[in-house]
């Protein structure tokens, strides 16, 4: 949707992409493709060769945001003169570093678990006895919550950590907050927050792994603690310095209040996106894109669209995975629009925390909220994962 968007504005667009097997990388779409990995390295190597104008980070999900990250820290945007377009890079930074971001917060007195950053298990370890278990693991610049989850205890805690580890410099050891758990997106203009969508999240999340699986969009939630999520997730962001551009907020409710625990200079990653609808055939990706370029779209929810949801499917074991089978009975399920298998046969795969990919998604829309839960719990009930222990053939 972004590449549509930016080729209707007439502007040349470069791809860097590794992944064959996605619509966006089709012929027609993108000026340039290249199916290179998302690391500086190569990104360097395309940015030489195509010497681009500007570089948006929006839409890569996570991998994006960490190329870009380094990109400015090894002075190579400066060298070659490439700006970075909507958030600014130092304020992607305070977003991603878990201890900086929860220093802001509390710094203006916003809710937020007590908590502290950890650069070796050790004194994650020594962190935990002084915050109390059970605590949560978070990795910072990490893929798809890789190594986040609760510990209940120093074992549990040592195999999240060495996890978190191997793929993250830092990790946050934090205080774990009960409650329930939403989501929401939005758009930043000059500092004012527009909510876009705020989701539910029905599956309690309650560890040891994050493993999410549903969101469900509008809120079923009371107007007035609504609207104290979003002047929570407004306040958040101007702490941090997000005056512009997407902004993707995870929080936790209780009784004692609205605590955050995310807030991303990012939009909803991946494919959830699918389940907004704005306008006339207008998608956020397209929001946010040309919000970027300077050409905002003062578009509202689509009228009439009623609920949306999306289930993600996870990985239920290790092993090669040979198929899914019973999508098309998936597909069949009253309300659903769709179901997407984002992993290809004879792939090894594990699941969360060792892993970091969803095994795809399923997409459904109603009148409420309930009638799409419902359909994608039945739809989800159609399908049989096949997994084959042993290495990949």
């Amino acid at each position: 949707q972004a590449i549509k968007a930016l080729k209707e504005e007439g502007i040349t667009t470069i791809l860097v992409n590794p992944n064959i097997a996605t619509i966006q990388t089709s012929e027609k779409l993108a000026d340039e493709v290249y199916f290179l990995p998302v690391n500086p390295d190569f990104v360097e190597r395309v940015i030489e060769r195509e010497k681009p104008d500007g570089l948006l980070l929006s839409f890569g999900g996570q991998t994006a945001l960490n190329c870009g990250i380094e990109l400015e820290k090894l002075g190579i945007l400066e060298r070659h003169g490439v700006q970075v377009l909507g958030t600014p890079l130092d304020t992607i930074r305070t977003t991603e570093d878990r201890h900086l971001f929860a220093e802001v917060l509390r710094s203006i007195d916003l809710d937020t678990p007590s908590s502290q950053a950890c650069e070796n298990v050790e004194d994650a370890l020594e962190a935990a006895e002084q915050i109390s278990y059970p605590v949560m693991i978070r990795a910072a610049y990490a893929l798809g919550g890789k190594g986040s989850g609760i510990a209940r205890d120093r074992e549990e805690l040592t195999g999240l950590a060495s996890i978190a580890f191997a793929n993250a410099p830092q990790i946050l050891v934090e205080e774990y907050i009960p409650g329930i758990e939403v989501a929401l997106d939005g758009l930043l203009t000059a500092g004012e927050l527009r909510v876009l969508a705020l989701f539910d999240k029905p599956d309690p999340l309650e560890g040891p792994y994050f493993a999410e699986t549903l969101y469900i969009t509008p809120s079923s939630l009371p107007t007035e603690r609504q609207e104290e999520i979003a002047e929570t997730v407004a306040a958040a962001a101007r702490a941090i310095g997000l005056r512009e551009g997407p902004v993707h907020a995870e929080l936790r409710i209780n009784n004692s209040g609205v605590f955050v625990i995310e807030c991303a200079a990012r939009s909803i990653g991946g494919v959830c996106s699918r389940i907004l609808r704005f306008g006339v055939g207008i998608s956020l990706e397209e929001l946010v894109l040309r919000h970027a370029l300077g050409t905002p779209m003062l578009v509202a929810a689509e009228e009439g669209a009623g609920a949306g949801g999306v289930m993600m499917l996870t990985v239920p074991r290790q092993g090669v995975l040979r198929g899914v089978r019973g999508q098309d009975g998936a597909r069949m399920v009253a309300h659903i629009e769709d179901v997407v298998i984002s992993i290809p046969p004879d792939t090894q795969v594990e699941p969360l925390p060792e892993g970091d990919r969803y095994l795809g998604f399923m997409f459904a829309r109603g009148g409420s909220a309930e009638i799409v839960e419902k359909a994608l719990r039945q739809a989800f009930r159609q399908l049989e994962v096949v997994i084959e222990a042993g290495a990949e053939n």
